[in-house]
């Protein structure tokens, strides 16, 4: 699968680094002909030389494969632009940067008029935040403990998914040793501590403390069916 990132600058470069030692295959655009030769040499990726906003470049880099796109350039209209026109080329998911209060404040609409997945605004979480949404890209939240190797996720129930109907005490039986910690209804803004008892309802949002393995178990039965991990990632910009 193909992943696109867009950002060859401080924060772009991190999550190259990070991809990188994570295994992923990253694939780098930025208009800095010196930047990219630098970061193709010492991380061992791909790059283009061009702009985010040129649908050449775009083409030329695969995007119509690609399985993410990511913008996180200093502008934040090339990062809407460029993830607009990767939406149009066919990128799944499209995760960006944008710092200006005007976009964040009305990150609802800018999201569904420019059809974006994940807005990120907080450049000293930005690169572990979109980590997050490459590894686990059904979350709606993560939080690592014990060297990585424990998650608290927050994820939403999909209708007539095989858990709904389930008991906390049934979902443990199936997946193993998760603790289901908290079940929200952002519908009536109800937020409960489940018991045993318990029973999972369609549109919840589940907060469950798990393994990676048993956490990719869990978000199966919720429905999520394609909560593949991303490989090959593709970034561009400044």
């Amino acid at each position: 699968m193909e992943i696109v990132i867009v950002g060859g600058g401080k924060l772009g470069q991190e999550i190259c680094y990070d991809l990188n030692q994570e295994g992923h295959e990253v694939t780098l655009i930025d208009t800095d002909s010196d930047l990219v030769g630098k970061l193709v040499e010492e991380l061992d990726i791909q790059g283009i030389v061009g702009s985010g906003t040129d649908i050449e470049i775009l083409k030329q880099a695969g995007i119509a494969a690609c399985k993410a796109f990511i913008a996180v350039t200093d502008n934040d209209e090339v990062n809407l632009i460029s993830a607009h026109i990767a939406y149009k080329l066919g990128a799944q998911y499209r995760i960006i940067r944008a710092r200006n209060l005007e976009y964040t404040k009305n990150e609802e609409y800018i999201s569904e008029y420019f059809k974006i997945d994940y807005v990120i605004n907080q450049d000293s979480e930005a690169a572990k935040e979109i980590l997050h949404v490459i590894d686990y890209p059904t979350a709606s939240y993560v939080e690592s403990f014990h060297n990585n190797s424990i998650k608290m996720i927050n994820f939403r129930v999909i209708p007539n998914s095989e858990i709904v109907g389930l008991s906390v005490q049934e979902v443990r039986s199936i997946v193993g040793d998760v603790v289901i910690c908290m079940i929200e209804n952002r519908n009536t803004q109800e937020v409960n501590i489940p018991k045993g008892k318990t029973i999972i309802e369609a549109d919840t949002y589940l907060n469950v403390i798990a393994s990676n393995k048993d956490y990719n178990r869990l978000v199966q039965l919720a429905g999520h069916k394609n909560n593949t991990r991303f490989k090959s990632v593709f970034i561009q910009g400044g």
